[in-house]
């Protein structure tokens, strides 16, 4: 198996300049929506496979990473990041979501969602970072109610229907950049969006 280490060297020896490339934003299904290449979720966790299955019905590629996303990367997003700056988005652990993020932001595209999803009494606590006008309508005290892994199948709708006027990091309108200040554990579950940011 590859290690996170070589995955990451390997990744930076690979990562190839696009900024010629023309970001495909718009959606198949919906040119006011972003066109994800992939969703990547991991089956061994329980929300994971929820979010996998909604994220399937909505339409989306799903790419089981097994919590390795070495191999996607290498023979999916690595080929599709040299034409185009192909946005992604995901349910994984974190150390996954961090290694992704460093390979993403090589090729041009930035974090631009993050929802920690933290074990915690049998169920989860949550915390948002993205656009105010994402976060602030997916209310944390109605996802840490809902039991269990039932919420990762709101996640994966809000993802998936994500409007191309909140691909933004700008700090007037994202608190994205708190996330990186925030402490996680290596396996907590992470949901995340990555995009190319449009000034």
């Amino acid at each position: 198996m590859t290690t996170r280490r070589g995955f990451i060297q390997a990744a930076g020896v690979a990562c190839v300049a696009t900024a010629g490339a023309n970001p495909n934003f718009a959606s198949a299904t919906s040119p006011s929506t972003l066109a994800f290449h992939r969703v990547l979720t991991d089956s061994s966790m329980p929300a994971g496979r929820v979010f996998a299955a909604e994220a399937a019905r909505l339409g989306a590629r799903v790419h089981d990473t097994r919590g390795d996303p070495s191999g996607v990367y290498l023979e999916t997003l690595l080929p599709a990041w040299k034409s185009e700056l192909a946005p992604i988005a995901g349910l994984t652990n974190y150390a996954s979501m961090f290694a992704l993020s460093l390979l993403a932001e090589g090729a041009g595209l930035r974090v631009i969602y993050r929802g920690h999803h933290v074990a915690e009494g049998g169920g989860f606590r949550h915390q948002l970072f993205g656009p105010a006008a994402i976060t602030g309508a997916l209310v944390t005290p109605a996802l840490d109610a809902r039991p269990a892994e039932a919420w990762a199948g709101s996640i994966a709708r809000v993802v998936m229907n994500w409007p191309l006027s909140e691909v933004t990091i700008r700090s007037s309108r994202s608190n994205i950049a708190v996330a990186r200040k925030v402490t996680v554990q290596h396996g907590d579950l992470v949901s995340w969006v990555m995009a190319p940011v449009r000034a």
